[in-house]
């Protein structure tokens, strides 16, 4: 009878040593599940973010490149005005210095628009390497986050594999 009860209670632990090894490898399971849709709308939220980030600094730019094109305009008109007013108070003799006056404001113009075009320029450049770099940084912290879950799963499987082996043993 000892024989058989000891027998018996040792199926019985073993039993629940299973049952106990299930329920850690579900509860690895739902933990690695969880995590994955935790990266998953990290991420989402992440190109959510950048994508209104990207669209929030065109606007401004936009706006930026409509004010200064009505700076600008609002400056021809202006130079337009006083050349207007030279030219019509001054003699034939001062026709020169207009026409000489009206090719500095082309000038003056013309360089205000390439510095517009660096700035704008520049301004595209730095918000592309900005969202370069933040995309760099975004791309290391998911890989960093897979090793671990890569990780985490190779622990798991070593774990239901020594379990296997102490079920069998």
């Amino acid at each position: 009878m000892n024989n058989q009860d000891s027998l018996t209670k040792s199926y019985e632990l073993m039993e629940k040593a299973m049952e106990k090894a299930w329920d850690m490898w579900k509860m690895g399971l739902t933990s690695f599940t969880s995590v994955q849709e935790q990266i998953e709308n990290l991420t989402k939220q992440q190109f959510e973010q950048n994508k209104s980030a990207r669209s929030k600094m065109m606007e401004m730019e936009d706006e930026r490149q409509k004010l200064m094109t009505g700076n600008q305009e609002q400056l021809r008109q202006m130079v337009e005005e006083a050349v207007g007013k030279t030219y019509a108070q001054a003699q034939k003799a001062n026709e020169e210095m207009a026409a000489a006056l009206n090719k500095q404001v082309d000038m003056v113009i013309q360089q205000m628009k390439q510095y517009q075009d660096q700035t704008h320029n520049m301004l595209k450049e730095t918000v592309l390497n900005t969202y370069l770099q933040s995309e760099k940084k975004q791309y290391s912290a998911i890989a960093n986050l897979t090793n671990q879950v890569e990780d985490l799963t190779k622990k798991m499987i070593s774990m239901s594999t020594q379990i296997q082996k102490m079920g069998k043993a």
